[in-house]
């Protein structure tokens, strides 16, 4: 089991005099030892930063989680996440809380996401929300490289405003790209882009209009594309 998403922060967003933008980043490997996948190396940059792992299923899959100590993101912020997996270790990743990204200063906030997995290996990449307040710039990219005989199941959760507090995502621009490929070949891609509130593309034509969430999943077993989902939610 992971985390249970925490309740949507009420924090208001910081003014863009007080912002400081961050060049973060966190890169973790996993590998097995005997039965028992470990992490086996951790670097860390703030404001990323990885828990301890620990054991809910079992010594043979590492559940880990991920840490944003600043708080949420803004404008101008540089963040990097690098994952291996090595050989026939089998590891979960989640993130503590949900990753709030607060209105923009007028910088773009980015954050780039590279997932390798190896021959019989296996990886859940299952990070808690994403918070996009009104008015933040954000762009987001994970790409997932897989060896043969490698196992991904991933999802992507996006809320576009603070719907719990009845704010819409009328000003501002939210960009997503997902890439899954195995050996140099591109087995699954999913781009997202959502402007100012009135548009949005999604690599499955599915119309967000107004939806306040958008979320997609994929699942890729011995290399191959076992399911996909793709969809949007107007629901609080």
């Amino acid at each position: 089991m992971i985390n249970q998403p925490l309740p949507i922060d009420s924090a208001e967003p910081q003014p863009a005099s007080t912002q400081r933008a961050w060049r973060g980043s966190l890169s973790l490997e996993f590998e097995r030892r005997d039965s028992k996948t470990i992490l086996s190396r951790s670097r860390v940059q703030a404001p990323l930063k990885g828990q301890r792992p620990f054991y809910p299923e079992g010594d043979s899959i590492c559940h880990s989680v991920m840490l944003h100590t600043a708080g949420g993101i803004v404008g101008g912020d540089q963040l990097a996440v690098q994952v291996q997996v090595e050989p026939k270790s089998h590891a979960l990743l989640t993130t503590a809380a949900a990753t709030k990204v607060y209105r923009s200063n007028g910088l773009e906030a980015q954050q780039t996401t590279q997932i390798r997995v190896a021959s019989g290996a296996c990886l859940e990449w299952l990070p808690q929300e994403t918070i996009v307040f009104d008015g933040a710039r954000y762009r987001q990219q994970l790409r997932v490289d897989l060896a043969d005989q490698a196992n991904w199941l991933g999802w992507e959760i996006t809320r576009l405003g603070r719907s719990a507090r009845g704010e819409r995502f009328a000003t501002g621009e939210w960009r997503s790209r997902t890439e899954v490929w195995q050996n140099q070949r591109l087995i699954w891609i999913d781009p997202q882009w959502v402007a100012s509130g009135a548009s949005c593309e999604i690599s499955a034509e599915v119309s967000a209009g107004g939806s306040s969430a958008i979320a997609s999943s994929a699942s890729i077993v011995s290399g191959r594309l076992a399911s996909t989902e793709v969809g949007s939610s107007t629901s609080p």
